[in-house]
């Protein structure tokens, strides 16, 4: 079973906790308008694949790692940190 998989058993709480904790990376973010409109439209799109009937929770946890990677890659490009 791979890691995604194994988080996705955590549903729903865990689930809804790391949702609430990349929208508030996303809300922090100084990074381009576009980046940032970006990133929460991906956020949007994994919450509202998440009401699906028959949505991949482990799918979704790995598309959620996958968006706050790239939103934490965005925030230190902005610092400059790259």
């Amino acid at each position: 079973m791979s890691e995604s998989e194994d988080r996705a058993e955590d549903l729903p709480d865990e689930l809804a906790v790391r949702l609430r904790d990349a929208q508030r990376l996303l809300a922090r973010l100084r990074a381009p308008a576009e980046v940032r409109i970006r990133l929460n439209l991906r956020l949007a799109a994994i919450c509202n694949s998440l009401k699906m009937p028959d949505s991949s929770k482990a799918g979704c946890v790995l598309r959620l790692d996958q968006l706050i990677a790239d939103a934490e890659r965005a925030a230190a490009n902005s610092r400059g940190e790259v």
